[in-house]
């Protein structure tokens, strides 16, 4: 029986901290002799059909992606890249980390203040750190914003 590679998987939101979290995985990867998948989850209503044409959407996730392999490129590093359609962020994650059998998730964000409190955000970060089948490397970068 072969035994699969190993892949690091790497949500991308298109925020300025994309590139951080592709540069972590590629240290991993490179540490684990594994692959980087970057990927995009296109977020659909539940008023819509899962299947719904999001077109800006999907164009925008698109660009996201064709960004993320230029830089790695740029870096002399090689990351493979995928767009998902999904009814939220996390599961999706979660599903193609079983799926793909990933042995690390990468995903990068800042710190928010929501009143008073400091958190790394309400839905994707807490439901992949607390469903994740597999080791989860957050890379929080220091700046706070308030909201």
């Amino acid at each position: 029986m072969a035994t699969r590679e190993s892949l690091v998987l790497v949500p991308l939101n298109g925020s300025e901290h994309d590139e951080r979290a592709i540069d972590v995985a590629a240290l991993l990867a490179k540490r684990d002799h594994a692959t980087v998948s970057a990927i995009y989850v296109v977020v659909v209503p539940q008023e819509l059909p899962l299947e719904a044409e999001m077109s800006e959407e999907v164009a925008r996730g698109e660009e996201i992606l064709r960004r993320s392999e230029e830089y790695a490129q740029s870096c002399g590093r090689e990351v493979e890249v995928e767009l998902l359609q999904a009814r939220a962020a996390g599961p999706a994650i979660v599903d193609e980390a079983i799926e793909r059998e990933a042995s690390t998730i990468v995903m990068a964000t800042s710190v928010w203040k929501r009143a008073g409190e400091v958190t790394i955000g309400r839905t994707t970060i807490p439901y992949v750190l607390k469903n994740a089948p597999c080791e989860v490397v957050v890379c929080r970068e220091p700046s706070c914003r308030m909201e």
